[in-house]
């Protein structure tokens, strides 16, 4: 079966444990199209920003990685709308899908991680560059839309708030320190703001 090269971007997408592989499987749909591995390549950018910064403590790298996979599914949705999008889905444009994806994906991460600008700029002009001629303009605004779209969506979402983590004698089910194994600060517990979270 013939895959369009949106849907075959979409799949990519939904496949995060397939960017972590060295080798897809002989027989994987998106084995013989290289210019799949945009997805991949931002993800890479994004998660090794995060652990750089600050070792996926405060969990920043996790939420701006969820953004920018949601902002580049609706930017590939609103090309081939197949899929529920996130947000509410914008109308059908004939862009360039790699020109979307790498413009949704660069104003996530360049908001994100602002001090790695010139790196995260590069990504996407390489990828821009693959982009056919005739949407590439159209897909690089399609895809900035859309992020903005994503980041208004999670502003004042509180996902930096702190919390006090009530500690409970050891038991089944209860949290517990092995700062000794993942190397976290004596009585730090992941994420505890987050239940205040939108």
């Amino acid at each position: 079966m013939k895959r369009s090269l949106t849907e075959l971007l979409l799949l990519s997408v939904g496949l995060g444990a397939f960017a972590a592989c060295s080798a897809p499987p002989a027989s994987h749909p998106l084995e013989d199209h290289p210019e799949a591995a945009i997805v991949a390549d931002w993800n890479d950018l994004v998660l090794r920003a995060a652990i750089e910064e600050d070792g996926l403590l405060t969990l920043q790298g996790v939420r701006a990685a969820a953004i920018m996979h949601l902002a580049i599914h609706d930017a590939l949705n609103a090309i081939d709308s197949r899929f529920e999008t996130y947000l509410e889905p914008l109308a059908s444009t004939r862009a360039d899908p790699l020109a979307a994806v790498a413009s949704a994906a660069h104003e996530i991460a360049v908001t994100q991680f602002p001090e790695r600008r010139d790196e995260i700029d590069a990504l996407r002009d390489e990828w821009l560059e693959s982009a056919g001629p005739s949407g590439r303009d159209s897909g690089a605004e399609l895809g900035r839309a859309v992020a903005e779209r994503h980041l208004a969506h999670r502003e004042g979402d509180g996902w930096d708030n702190e919390a006090e983590y009530q500690w409970h004698p050891m038991g089944p089910g209860v949290y517990a320190e092995f700062s000794d194994h993942s190397g976290t600060p004596d009585g730090f517990v992941f994420g505890s703001g987050w239940a205040t979270s939108k």
